[in-house]
């Protein structure tokens, strides 16, 4: 400013001096000046306004500096930072050990149709390494994705009722989430990659990427996270034996014709069922999930299976073995929140590095990105590149 409060322009101190002489000379003067009196008083209004507002911030000013209030109120950590534990946290969902607490918080932003920000810490010890991931969901969808129904769909317009026809179906979308860590590919960077990358069908131009995905019907039921690798060729799990079988071939069975070409390859056992339906669930509240291991299964045979039968879109596999089973968690819903906790465990270093994330160095950025499934497949929310760190 040219004029500052203590160099004010010669009028505004004039006005002021008026307002502080004495009361004799003022009163003489008004009665003077009858005329003058209005226009003086009116000049101080304005005057006195003018200097005041000589004072204030522009508009441009006025928004930089509420943004930089706002920007420095906020002060995120810049990295997931993962702190050495003498005493490992026990699994159980719920996020309350004393490890934790050891730990700050990380908040991620998220961008989509399933939540805002994903909460998550971490903690390791000497073998191992630990994450608290929490992130808000609606629907609490826990039944397997591709679970089976058999529905009687009706005729089509201008035919008999008599040429309505059975059929398999599958329905459900369950709640999932997705964590990439970056190997040793270029690929990872901002954009719309960033999205593809949880999806099905991404192919990496080079390199390597570890997926980890839990999914609430599918791999939760027995405390495993799919360990995936995505390549040039595609999305891989990881090498050993599997936990969960697909339950689903695409080709006709001409023993058991239906009007479709899709269906189940296994149902349960007749035995572990009540009048023909398959009724053993794990109950998680009040949300049944359709759990079937390998041994409690056989063939699909559509002349013993009822109506209103139900059958898992996935057979679970008792002896789970390898790198795509190394990765445990144990997770927890809270109904009143709306919100899934996870606490998940691994190996710092594995014998798969070809496959797996290494977690091997103090001195190492580990990049990743997230994404959330709130009851869908595709239209999820996801993460920019976020970066891990293990503190001395």
């Amino acid at each position: 400013m040219a004029e500052s409060r203590s160099a004010m322009p010669r009028r505004c101190r004039m006005v002021l001096q008026w307002m502080t002489c004495p009361a004799a000379w003022r009163s003489q003067a008004v009665r003077g000046w009858h005329v003058g009196r209005v226009f003086l008083v009116l000049s101080m209004l304005v005057l006195l306004t003018a200097c005041e507002w000589r004072e204030m911030p522009s508009e441009k000013a006025k928004e930089a500096i509420s943004a930089g209030i706002s920007q420095a109120s906020k002060s995120p950590a810049a990295r997931l930072v993962a702190v050495k534990t003498a005493v490992a946290p026990v699994l159980d969902g719920q996020g309350m050990e004393e490890a934790w607490s050891q730990a700050a918080a990380y908040v991620i932003p998220v961008q989509g149709y399933s939540g805002e920000r994903i909460t998550m810490k971490a903690v390791y010890t000497d073998t191992d390494i630990y994450f608290l991931i929490s992130w808000s969901d609606y629907s609490h969808s826990v039944r397997q994705a591709g679970s089976w129904e058999r529905v009687h769909v009706g005729a089509q317009f201008g035919k008999a009722p008599s040429e309505a026809v059975d059929r398999w179906e599958r329905f459900g979308d369950e709640d999932t989430l997705s964590l990439v860590w970056n190997i040793d590919a270029p690929d990872l960077g901002p954009g719309g990659f960033l999205n593809k990358v949880h999806l099905p069908g991404m192919r990496l131009s080079t390199g390597t990427m570890d997926r980890w995905l839990w999914a609430a019907g599918s791999t939760d039921p027995i405390h495993r996270i799919l360990d995936q690798y995505l390549d040039h060729n595609g999305l891989h799990d990881d090498s050993g034996v599997s936990f969960r079988i697909p339950n689903f071939t695409p080709h006709d069975n001409p023993e058991t014709p239906l009007n479709d070409k899709g269906y189940p390859i296994y149902m349960p056992r007749l035995e572990l069922t009540q009048r023909k339906l398959p009724k053993l669930f794990v109950v998680k509240g009040e949300k049944p999930i359709l759990l079937y291991y390998r041994s409690e299964v056989e063939p699909f045979d559509l002349t013993l299976t009822d109506r209103e039968d139900t059958l898992p879109g996935y057979i679970f596999v008792e002896d789970a073995s390898g790198s795509v089973a190394d990765v445990t968690v144990r997770s927890a819903y809270a109904d009143t929140e709306e919100t899934w906790t996870l606490e998940i465990q691994r190996q710092r270093v594995t014998t798969t590095p070809q496959e797996d994330v290494q977690f091997d160095g103090l001195a190492k950025t580990y990049p990743f990105v997230m994404g959330v499934f709130d009851n869908t497949d595709r239209d999820g929310s996801f993460s920019q590149v976020q970066q891990l760190t293990l503190a001395p």
